[in-house]
């Protein structure tokens, strides 16, 4: 008998996707400027896209730093888990490139993304509650 492993995104695990998709958005446009920028040979074309680029790259910076952080104070979270959130929204690869890294179908790779949100989710949720008491 075969068993359903799927877990859908719960409403925390989906607004926690929202709030980390910045990380790959930003890391795509950083590779697109780089592309950009080394393409450009006059200096006044540079200078905005220097400045969008350096933009990005502390904001980015920044929200790595939040994302390692709860990552990594996410206890309930395996090995699995922890490596595609660090694959997905710390180093921005693809989803072919993580299913390959870590030796898993898509499908587990997904499975394994959904239940990591919920996991950090939740622990965020745990974090905000003791804030507040």
């Amino acid at each position: 008998m075969k068993r359903n492993y799927y877990q859908s995104l719960t409403e925390a695990g989906t607004q926690l996707k929202d709030q980390w998709m910045p990380c790959v958005n930003f890391s795509c446009r950083l590779q697109e400027l780089q592309q950009e920028l080394s393409d450009i040979d006059v200096p006044e074309e540079i200078f905005p896209l220097k400045q969008e680029q350096q933009k990005l790259r502390s904001a980015l910076d920044r929200l790595r730093v939040d994302v390692r952080r709860l990552i990594d104070a996410t206890e309930t979270l395996n090995s699995l888990e922890r490596r595609v959130l660090r694959l997905r929204y710390l180093y921005a690869d693809p989803w072919d490139a993580i299913a390959s890294q870590v030796g898993r179908e898509p499908s587990s790779v997904f499975t394994a993304h959904r239940k990591a949100l919920n996991k950090v989710a939740d622990k965020l949720s745990v974090l905000s509650l003791e804030k507040a008491g």
